[in-house]
């Protein structure tokens, strides 16, 4: 990228971390960039986790990792659980993201969608439930390199189980219809491993856009290309308004 002005924060799913986003820091090193670590993280070495498991505490992080850059324009970029946070966070304090980009989060719009999702948050052994979602996580890596996919499942390890389902469980609870059409900035969902109603998407909140690209849970490794054009595209955007 030519100029510097602005900031770029990524926030990454359960199990994610920055490494995740290797595609992106090459492709935009020359912008200011930040990292929001998800709660149900934790280090492998000590056990500690990176901040409380319920969602608001995580929004938190997420609207304090932002103010921590004060360049403007805000672009934000949330991949899954990360997507839901930074959506979350925007309408909360519309003030505090100028732009946002959703990475195949869960935030369906059909019914038959919310009815599926709904099967992740039944009743049962946190522990028990959290295998059953990493495992889900671990079967959407579609084209993604042996190292990509060693990072992933690295990473899943190093989840706490029952913060995470906690995490899930109540991100999921949320009514996604509701936050669509409360979505304040103009927004691009980039659909990959979910099927979506793209009309209805557009149709609830007309700030938003859909791109769908082929692949799994990770475009922004398996088609980070098309990613990093979606950025660019929405960065010049913002510059230009």
């Amino acid at each position: 990228m030519s100029s510097p002005v602005g900031s770029i924060t990524f926030v990454h799913g359960i199990g994610g971390s920055p490494r995740t986003f290797h595609h992106q820091i090459e492709a935009f090193a020359g912008s200011p960039l930040s990292f929001v670590r998800l709660p149900a993280r934790r280090s492998i070495e000590n056990g500690e986790n990176h901040g409380k498991c319920d969602v608001w505490s995580a929004v938190a992080s997420v609207e304090q990792q932002i103010l921590q850059l004060a360049h403007r324009p805000r672009l934000v970029v949330g991949h899954s659980m990360g997507g839901i946070l930074a959506a979350l966070a925007a309408t909360r304090n519309p003030q505090l993201i100028d732009s946002l980009i959703i990475l195949d989060s869960n935030l369906p719009i059909t019914g038959e969608a919310r009815l599926s999702r709904s099967e992740l948050t039944r009743l049962g052994d946190p522990d028990d439930q959290w295998r059953r979602i990493s495992e889900s996580l671990m079967s959407m890596t579609g084209t993604i390199s042996e190292a990509d996919i060693a990072e992933i499942a690295t990473g899943l390890a190093r989840v706490d189980g029952s913060c995470a389902y906690e995490l899930v469980r109540t991100a999921l609870s949320i009514d996604s219809i509701d936050l669509w059409k409360r979505l304040p900035v103009d927004t691009t969902y980039v659909a990959s491993a979910r099927q979506l109603d793209s009309e209805a998407m557009t149709s609830i909140n007309a700030r938003v856009r859909v791109v769908s690209l082929p692949g799994g849970h990770w475009p922004h490794i398996e088609s980070s290309r098309d990613v990093n054009d979606i950025i660019r595209t929405q960065w010049t955007s913002l510059h230009q308004s």
